[in-house]
């Protein structure tokens, strides 16, 4: 009877022991799932990110080029107006004068009208 009781006690042992081994699998299994759900979401946030940085990339591009032909079309305006003011006489003073009176009447033709 003793002998009996011995592999009684040992075989519930080793179905506790199994069922918690059980246990544990299914606890791993769910934090794997979790993890597995999460790294999918962040797959598809890295490839959202991916996407807007391209985008963002070909608006710099354009906004350079746009700079650059501004850039560009700023030197061509400042190269004839040198030559304007050397070929006129003028001085920086004159043309600064002459602009802010031009300035002046369009002012006062905004507010009259």
């Amino acid at each position: 009877i003793k002998n009996m009781n011995r592999e009684y006690g040992a075989s519930q042992s080793e179905n506790n022991l199994f069922s918690q081994i059980q246990e544990e699998h299914k606890e791993q299994d769910e934090v794997l799932g979790d993890m597995s759900t999460v790294l999918e979401r962040l797959q598809i946030m890295s490839q959202d990110i991916g996407n807007e940085i391209v985008d963002q990339d070909e608006l710099l591009k354009e906004t350079t080029e746009q700079a650059d032909t501004t850039y560009d079309k700023m030197k061509r305006v400042e190269r004839k107006m040198d030559e304007l003011i050397r070929e006129n006489g003028l001085t920086p003073c004159k043309v600064i004068g002459f602009l802010s009176c031009t300035a002046i009447v369009l002012l006062l033709l905004v507010i009259w009208t």
